[in-house]
């Protein structure tokens, strides 16, 4: 079982100016937010512009083909990415896409249909081992059309992105 399922892990993406993805790629640390899961769970109201893919990043990798080994789908590139384990926890995994590469998985991920989800899920099954396949394409199907939407609103403004697995 990944260790996703029972730590904790999520995905979060912000979105990142062009004038900006250099630093965001030297100190990335300055644009995540200290709580990015109160930034995704807190009040409509005062939630930042971002992307929570929850823990179905692990089923995006297999669907997308962003494990190690695979190359994937430009798409692949949003979600690739593994945490690493230590003593106490693991260390999160962190990447910035400039807004070009946003762009291609923006178009990519618009290819991407229920029929390959549901194909994925029977190949590779679901990080939490449910047999309740119907309720995991309908999981998986929404967070990819956030996904869909975001970085197709990353691409039209012209932004990159900043994510973080962990």
């Amino acid at each position: 079982m990944p260790l996703s399922s029972f730590m904790g892990i999520r995905y979060y993406a912000y979105p990142v100016d062009p004038e900006l993805i250099e630093h965001a790629r030297h100190t990335p640390w300055d644009f995540l937010s200290d709580d990015p899961l109160m930034d995704a769970w807190g009040p409509e109201a005062g939630r930042p512009e971002m992307l929570y893919l929850d823990k179905s990043w692990w089923e995006l990798q297999r669907l997308l083909g962003a494990v190690p080994g695979e190359t994937g789908s430009p798409a692949a590139e949003l979600v690739r990415g593994q945490v690493r384990e230590h003593a106490m926890g693991w260390y999160s995994f962190v990447r910035v896409l400039a807004p070009d590469e946003v762009s291609r998985i923006a178009i990519d991920l618009q290819t991407v249909n229920e029929g390959d989800v549901r194909r994925s899920l029977q190949e590779n099954g679901s990080q939490f081992g449910r047999r309740d396949i119907e309720g995991d394409v309908r999981h998986v199907l929404q967070y990819l059309q956030d996904a869909t939407s975001f970085t197709g609103e990353m691409a039209r403004t012209g932004r990159g992105l900043i994510y973080l697995i962990g």
